[in-house]
């Protein structure tokens, strides 16, 4: 056995009466510098290699070139009882506190007694914000059910600007946000969260930023563009992209970020929705860029797609309903 397994064996069963406290969290960004993945109940998708092993090392984890595998039933368990002694977090040593909050983290990221002990620890030094950010990530890559936890992406903005009442990131952490948020919804698709995530990160920004600071701005809408192009069912994907280009249309900079424009995006959506004209997400793409748009504009443009589109309104019902969309909007004052 290696000698990593034998310290993560040794941690994972650190007997405390009859409380477990799972340990192999504290060290977990130190020993698994990739991923960490609670792997199911069901085996048959797991290979027999791997559990072999896990076998090995222990049956309660894998651990593979820096990737943690954590069994979901031995996780449980281990939640149950570290759930016992919730009442005494805030008398543990931090270094316990940290332990058992990253365990019920892990099982349940949604835990909102856990993350409050983790503010409190950051606020009094015992965690450090670097250390914590990179915890986050790992913990929001770790499962589905991590990363579609609002209050999860909510405290990690927290973190972000340090606890701080006012919520504006730092631009040099914007391409590790965009970065992290790409990763979750490569491997869990469509994620509202994520996307809603970053654009609460990125509009401040936005809104904020001076000429020599837009440059890093611009190369992140990019990423998000080239998103949009590469996956074409992800609608949040895209309705954000679009939310985010508009914003920057109403700085006194809107000149300075190239192709994200208003027209920009009507355009990027059509030639888009001509190429792929099956994908939904898409005519809704179509339908948020044209309504960004400045009222006058927007009946242009929609004169305009009503002649381009016109074919389509015999073959696709997705191209009906924004026809009807559009005599919505003619007709009312929105």
């Amino acid at each position: 056995m290696s000698d990593t397994a034998e310290r993560l064996k040794a941690l994972l069963y650190e007997l405390d009466g009859m409380y477990v406290f799972v340990q192999p969290i504290l060290l977990m960004l130190e020993i698994c510098r990739t991923t960490i993945e609670i792997l199911p109940l069901d085996l048959t998708d797991i290979s027999q290699e791997l559990l072999d092993q896990a076998t090995e090392q222990d049956p309660t984890f894998i651990l593979v070139q820096g990737n943690l595998g954590i069994f979901r039933k031995s996780l449980l368990k281990l939640y149950l009882r570290t759930s016992m002694r919730l009442a005494e977090l805030s008398e543990l040593p931090s270094h316990e506190a940290i332990r058992g909050t990253s365990l019920l983290l892990l099982a349940n990221p949604g835990h909102s007694t856990a993350l409050n002990a983790r503010v409190r620890l950051v606020e009094s030094g015992a965690l450090s914000l670097s250390y914590e950010l990179r915890w986050v990530s790992l913990l929001l890559l770790s499962s589905k059910e991590a990363s579609k936890q609002s209050i999860l992406w909510a405290y990690r903005r927290r973190l972000l600007v340090g606890l701080a009442e006012v919520f504006l990131p730092r631009l040099s952490s914007l391409a590790a946000e965009v970065s992290l948020v790409l990763n979750v919804c490569g491997m869990y698709p469509r994620n509202y969260y994520a996307w809603n995530h970053l654009y609460l990160c990125l509009e401040p920004c936005i809104l904020s930023v001076d000429l020599p600071e837009i440059e890093p701005l611009v190369e992140q809408l990019d990423r998000l563009k080239d998103w949009v192009q590469t996956h074409v069912s992800d609608y949040s994907a895209a309705h954000h992209y679009c939310c985010l280009t508009a914003k920057a249309q109403t700085t006194k900079f809107a000149s300075s970020y190239g192709i994200h424009t208003l027209k920009g995006i009507k355009e990027h959506s059509l030639s888009l929705v001509r190429s792929f004209p099956s994908h939904e997400s898409l005519w809704m793409y179509l339908r948020i860029a044209v309504q960004v748009q400045v009222p006058d504009e927007r009946t242009q443009t929609i004169r305009e797609l009503r002649e381009e589109l016109g074919n389509y309104k015999t073959q696709s019902e997705y191209a009906r309903k924004l026809f009807l969309w559009f005599d919505f909007l003619v007709n009312s004052s929105f």
